[in-house]
């Protein structure tokens, strides 16, 4: 076995990823679209982003018990880390 490749995966496991429960609200996606964008220059490669939308993954959207769109989910290995539901106050210090 590659040492290299068992190296790739390992670390890719362990990464951390911010699951993005996109809104279905078409005013409201260009908003959370320009979020996205500021949040993965200031997370770089560390943190992975996936949008997710309900029409495409309901069973995750259920699995997360999801009420309100758009939602923020971090998780590492499994565990969630932090959650936001709606958009962050822009008044906020802890806004990227």
């Amino acid at each position: 076995m590659n040492p290299d490749r068992k190296k790739t995966h390992v670390s890719d496991t362990s990464a951390a990823v911010l699951l993005i429960f996109m809104p279905v609200d078409a005013t409201l996606r260009p908003s959370v679209q320009v979020l996205i964008e500021r949040l993965r220059g200031h997370l770089g490669t560390g943190v992975r982003v996936m949008k997710l939308d309900e029409a495409v993954h309901p069973d995750i959207f259920r699995s997360f018990e999801i009420t309100q769109l758009p939602t923020f989910v971090l998780i590492r290995q499994g565990i969630e880390l932090w959650r936001q539901e709606g958009l962050p106050e822009t008044t906020s210090p802890s806004v990227v």
